[in-house]
């Protein structure tokens, strides 16, 4: 319940979050819908939708993060117009006796499936903006066979402390760490045992790996040395091969971070995914 409940509230942590409610309360309330202009004065329009536009972002963060728990709809353009679907069948009937409280109209000019479509169109519109405005997904190439990686060398790891990112994981996921990547909010993790998402940034997870010898190969990804297999050129892309058959970019700027590393270079003469 506490994840559930910090992944809710996570847009709202950031300052764009209050920018973007601001501005869009500011618009519908200047714009007037459903007959607020002519019944309201500005001050009190803003106070109206800006409290309406508030309600929805929380309706609409909440119905996100519980439809991400089911698998299909995790990563699919799905998910925003499931959400779309459902704040519309939830919202639709108490917006418009809202309306109708504060802009009076005999008989009512808007109806309920009117209300409930801007909506689910006005919801639609936000997401397309917010998947604009995320970083792309940079995931390597995933290998046709991935391999289980080794298990580790218990005298190596008895050596170095147990790195602080494991103990956010449910206690079967900690395993030794293979890579952690950027994924929107999100970090994955990637250990012997399993993979996880966390609600952290990049760097911060990277402090908190610390005791597994790795490197930042990417913007987006950080990988254990111990689990570096190879390294794949294609030209100037370079992807590592890791023990779990992933691939992952390095960066033109990282690749000095693995040169020590002493791993077996393959030239790959098929074109390999561009570098983002």
């Amino acid at each position: 319940m506490r994840r559930v409940f910090d992944e809710w509230l996570a847009p709202f942590r950031q300052r764009g979050a209050y920018m973007f409610w601001l501005a869009v309360s500011l618009a519908v309330a200047l714009v007037g819908p459903f007959g607020t202009y002519a019944a309201m004065d500005l001050p009190s329009r803003f106070v109206l939708w800006g409290a309406t536009v508030a309600l929805v972002l929380l309706a609409a963060s909440l119905l996100s993060v519980l439809i991400r728990r089911v698998p299909r709809l995790r990563d699919s353009w799905l998910s925003g117009l499931a959400v779309g679907a459902m704040l519309a069948i939830l919202l639709s009937f108490p917006f418009s006796r809202m309306v109708q409280a504060f802009a009076p109209q005999e008989p009512p000019v808007h109806s309920a499936t009117e209300i409930g479509a801007s909506l689910f169109f006005a919801t639609m519109a936000a997401a397309a903006f917010s998947r604009l405005r995320a970083p792309p997904k940079t995931g390597g190439e995933p290998a046709p066979a991935p391999q289980p990686a080794p298990s580790p060398d218990p005298a190596a790891a008895s050596e170095a402390p147990e790195p602080r990112l494991l103990r956010r994981l449910d206690p079967d996921l900690r395993g030794r760490l293979i890579s952690i990547s950027v994924r929107d909010h999100y970090v994955d993790v990637v250990t012997t045992a399993g993979r996880a998402s966390l609600l952290m940034r990049l760097s911060d997870a990277m402090a908190e790996a610390e005791g597994e010898e790795g490197a930042r190969i990417h913007r987006s990804h950080w990988v254990a040395r111990h689990a570096a297999r190879g390294i794949r050129r294609s030209g100037n892309r370079v992807l590592l091969e890791l023990a779990d058959g992933n691939r992952l970019p390095v960066s033109r700027t990282q690749r000095s971070q693995i040169d020590g590393w002493d791993l077996p270079e393959t030239e790959d003469s098929q074109a390999l995914a561009p570098e983002s």
